[in-house]
């Protein structure tokens, strides 16, 4: 189901519904071992920047995201809102071939991709921040009606 006044959708990196992580798939036995495990965080190139994370994550958490994954994947194909995806190139989270998953599985007729060459995975922090910034205006108001919609 689409909301009326949504025009598109952008996707900035961030976990996406392909993440293959062992982790997950191991995570009940791993909460067998162990409450959390080490956190994931500050993957930026650009020197003095630095990312506010977790040092620890809960086990559970990992099992919780990897259904909540397979259940975005799925609904992919239903997807119908233009598109905008960014990636770094380099990522040490996540790998940049699932940027390529989403825009084959997502069900919009308007899919854009914009690869950011000088950044990892945290870009909006990291050298690309200019660029994801004008790319997102550009899109919005590609795809944004001029006027709001009246309700």
């Amino acid at each position: 189901m689409v909301h009326e006044e949504l025009h598109g959708r952008i996707r900035d990196r961030g976990v996406n519904p392909l993440v293959r992580r062992p982790e997950f798939a191991l995570a009940p036995v791993v909460g067998l071992f162990t409450r959390s495990v080490r956190g994931v965080g500050n993957d930026i190139k650009k020197p003095g920047q630095d990312e506010v994370c977790y040092d620890r994550i809960p086990v559970k958490v990992l099992g919780t995201l990897a259904a909540l994954l397979r259940k975005t994947d799925a609904e992919l194909p239903s997807l119908f809102l233009p598109l905008l995806v960014m990636a770094s190139v380099e990522d040490h989270t996540v790998k940049p071939s699932n940027s390529m998953r989403v825009m084959k599985r997502a069900g919009s007729d308007r899919k854009e991709m914009t690869r950011l060459a000088n950044s990892y995975h945290v870009a909006t922090l990291d050298f690309d921040a200019d660029t994801i910034f004008d790319r997102t205006l550009r899109f919005v108001n590609a795809v944004a009606p001029d006027e709001p919609s009246s309700g």
